[in-house]
């Protein structure tokens, strides 16, 4: 991920990041920690007011947070929209967008 932007004022935090991903360009905006824009996404796996998993630009993007909750969905411009606490923003991890760990793949 490279970061493009990111601007400190009194009480506003904004971050920007572009990521391409198998051609896929995305976003990510945050502002306040609290108003999370994501563009990109192709799938929505899970969401709890702690945790929402998307699949953005091919990986596995997890939101961890309290309060958090989908404000809007978009998936044919591929745009989402969270509410609530942001405190973590992880790529990859298990399950990355479909992929088989190593050893499985190994392994058949």
């Amino acid at each position: 991920m490279e970061i493009i932007n990111v601007k400190a004022k009194t009480q506003e935090v904004v971050a920007v990041a572009e990521q391409e991903v198998k051609g896929t360009p995305s976003s990510l905006t945050l502002v306040n920690r609290n108003t999370l824009n994501i563009s990109g996404v192709s799938k929505v796996k899970s969401t709890t007011d702690t945790q929402i998993v998307a699949v953005v630009g091919g990986s596995v993007l997890t939101v961890l947070g309290s309060g958090l909750t989908v404000k809007a969905l978009s998936v044919e411009t591929g745009a989402l929209e969270i509410n609530g606490n942001v405190s973590s923003l992880k790529y990859g991890g298990a399950g990355d967008a479909g992929k088989k760990p190593w050893y499985k793949k190994l392994l058949g």
